[in-house]
């Protein structure tokens, strides 16, 4: 059975496998042929683990790769072993992420990971494997700290539609930063 019965994402991946993210009780895996679950957890100490319990999203990129939005960073999960890369604000695993607090994820057609957090939205730089500044703050509200974001859908190569709470919706072009909000 599930590890929590507070579930807040679901995705099944290409392979026909049902993930589940819990507040609580981590990331939880349904094989559908044999019913049974497998389950991932935060372990204190082990920088290899889940980085927090509370799992609110989850993509999978084009090379298969499972990414994790929780309330404590952004996690990538390298499947053949069940081992985390965590991407993190600050501290000793710092790799650019705005806000530890990840809400939402989206790949574009480009193929790049977008991801919604407290502070707006990140882009992954496969190449410096970190991410890097998309749609923050300061370009929607002058001197604002926080957009919390909550919803990131691809709509094309160069856009997003960006579901924000307090702002409402936005949409964002990639490559020029413009932004805009329908009427």
């Amino acid at each position: 059975s599930l590890s929590s019965d507070a579930v807040w994402s679901v995705f099944e991946d290409g392979e026909g496998l049902l993930w589940v993210g819990t507040d609580g009780g981590g990331l939880n895996r349904l094989d559908p042929a044999t019913g049974r679950f497998s389950y991932w957890m935060n372990k204190s100490g082990d920088p290899a683990s889940l980085s927090d319990n509370a799992v609110q999203c989850m993509v999978e990129d084009s090379g298969g790769a499972l990414w994790l939005g929780t309330y404590n960073g952004l996690c990538r999960m390298d499947r053949r072993t069940g081992r985390f890369a965590r991407y993190m604000e600050d501290g000793p695993r710092a790799k650019g992420l705005s806000d530890n607090r990840v809400y939402a994820l989206c790949n574009d057609p480009a193929g790049r990971l977008w991801v919604g957090t407290h502070r707006g939205v990140d882009r992954l730089d496969p190449a410096g494997d970190r991410l890097v500044p998309g749609l923050q703050p300061a370009q929607v509200i002058a001197g604002a700290g926080t957009l919390p974001v909550f919803v990131v859908v691809s709509d094309g190569p160069d856009a997003l539609w960006v579901g924000t709470s307090g702002e409402g919706l936005i949409h964002y072009r990639t490559g020029t930063g413009e932004i805009r909000t329908p009427p």
